[in-house]
């Protein structure tokens, strides 16, 4: 019986999606790669409420450099880049990597690497956002550590946003049924979606070996939740202030998942 690495599982699985978008990607590709509902995230009213949110949360401006960790293959980076200075995106999927590269942001940057060892110099960036990926991760420890990482990298007086937090309270179905009612409602508007065809040729041969054992495993619309006393115990360790935030008011989860702003001093 094969152990599932989390992160090579995930590598794998958005590295396949990424290989099936040829060219300069639209927003609907973005939203395959990072596994998000296209029919709903691809309305202008819709995304552009979550970027606004973003850009008056995290209190963006044109003259800051931005670090997404977790950034796929640039969903956030097609509305947020043009908000900065210059955005730099990391992954740990190579391929994801290579079709943001093709969004062709010329403020942006985007590097192949692990999130929980960033490679940048100590107090790097004005800002730095890790959205609606702390829900994969497997720990508290974990998540702790990868926000250690991003503290380090942020320069004084900086801020971090991790978002789209699924919270931990009450109907621990809640999210699931909500995804569900969401489907119904989008297959009854729009029609159900034609599956993409899916690519192995990305893989070497290991990872091919791995990837056939794990190809069946389908990304959660929840797989980890978080208290959001979590947070304010994570700030309290790192000496930041923090806030907890509501998402953006269009998105379907208003109301279980929550935004945090960290905060660090001069």
């Amino acid at each position: 019986m094969i152990t599932i690495n989390f992160k090579k599982a995930a590598s794998l699985f958005f590295s396949q999606r990424a290989s099936t978008i040829e060219g300069i990607p639209t927003l609907e590709d973005l939203c395959y790669v990072s596994a998000k509902e296209p029919r709903l995230w691809t309305n202008p009213l819709i995304y552009d409420d979550l970027i606004s949110c973003i850009t008056t949360q995290l209190q963006l401006s044109p003259s800051q450099s931005l670090l997404e960790v977790g950034c796929a293959a640039g969903f956030l980076a097609n509305g947020l880049a043009e908000k900065v200075d210059k955005y730099t995106g990391v992954d740990i999927s190579e391929v994801a990597i290579s079709v943001a590269k093709r969004l062709q942001l010329t403020n942006a940057t985007f590097q192949y690497a692990d999130g929980e060892k960033l490679l940048f110099a100590s107090d790097s960036f004005d800002r730095v956002i890790c959205y609606d990926v702390f829900n994969n991760f497997p720990s508290v420890d974990y998540a702790s550590n990868m926000l250690r990482q991003m503290w380090r990298v942020l320069k004084p007086n900086g801020q971090i946003m991790i978002g789209s937090v699924p919270e931990s309270v009450g109907d621990t179905d809640i999210q699931a049924k909500i995804h569900q009612d969401l489907q119904k409602k989008l297959d009854s508007q729009f029609g159900t979606l034609a599956p993409r065809q899916k690519q192995e040729n990305f893989l070497t041969k290991s990872q091919l070996w791995y990837y056939k054992r794990i190809k069946k495993i389908e990304p959660q619309i929840i797989c980890y939740t978080f208290q959001k006393s979590d947070f304010q115990d994570f700030g309290n360790k790192l000496g930041a202030s923090t806030e907890i935030l509501d998402i953006h008011p269009l998105n379907p989860y208003f109301g279980y998942r929550f935004n945090v702003i960290y905060t660090k001093s001069i």
